[in-house]
């Protein structure tokens, strides 16, 4: 049971320190100006849903691995399942999150009200983009604790390469879900290429990439300090 509570209290941490970040990289993808922001719009969602996304995801991840040996192909399985379970409870949330951090609607229930139908759009955006993700950033960080119990620089680094790889399909994602159109991947990549071309897709890369370095080193810190006490 710990396997599923460590990962929910370590990542409810890790997001009340760093939601800033990660609404000034929705601001960014989306082209607005980031004046008169509030950096904690869509925060209070984002605590409700991510605590139990990271037990979800963490703690299946956890549970699936020790059924196969201790290497890299074992990894990346558990982690891409952990992560596609995760995905159908994740997408709604964000939908919701993004669309109040940009100043769509002001609240959760306006959210709702005006996106009920619509709460799933970017759903394969977002498995294009956290299967990878959690692909790459569980395995590595694993294969470096085999041989370094710095938890803050092997979390650092392994979000912060997965997040940099990941970043063009983060901005699609974006797109697709602050959007007033259920667009679909394919039209969205061709709207953001014309508009902004190739360097479209590497907007927000920098408060991505510093996101996820810092979330994953705190979150691992949080965590392996919690499994191991």
């Amino acid at each position: 049971m710990n396997e599923y509570i460590y990962p929910g209290v370590a990542r409810g941490l890790t997001i009340s320190l760093l939601y800033p970040l990660d609404t000034l990289k929705t601001i960014k993808q989306n082209n607005f100006k980031i004046n008169n922001i509030q950096l904690y719009n869509g925060y209070r969602i984002a605590l409700l849903t991510q605590i139990p996304y990271g037990m979800l995801v963490f703690g299946t991840y956890e549970k699936v691995k020790k059924y196969g040996a201790p290497n890299i192909y074992n990894y990346i399985v558990s982690a891409i399942f952990s992560d596609f379970c995760g995905s159908l409870f994740l997408s709604p949330c964000e939908v919701i999150k993004q669309n109040i951090q940009i100043g769509k609607y002001k609240s959760i229930t306006e959210t709702i009200k005006y996106e009920n139908n619509r709460l799933y759009k970017g759903y394969y955006s977002l498995l294009l983009r956290d299967i990878p993700f959690r692909a790459i950033q569980l395995p590595i960080y694993d294969k470096l604790k085999e041989n370094s119990d710095n938890n803050m620089l092997n979390g650092a680094f392994a979000g912060m390469f997965a997040g940099f790889i990941t970043n063009p399909v983060d901005v699609i994602k974006t797109k697709i879900m602050c959007s007033n159109d259920q667009y679909e991947i394919k039209k969205t990549i061709i709207n953001i290429y014309n508009k902004d071309g190739i360097l479209g897709f590497l907007n927000g890369i920098i408060y991505r990439t510093s996101l996820l370095g810092l979330s994953s080193a705190i979150f691992f810190i949080f965590y392996e300090n919690l499994r191991n006490n």
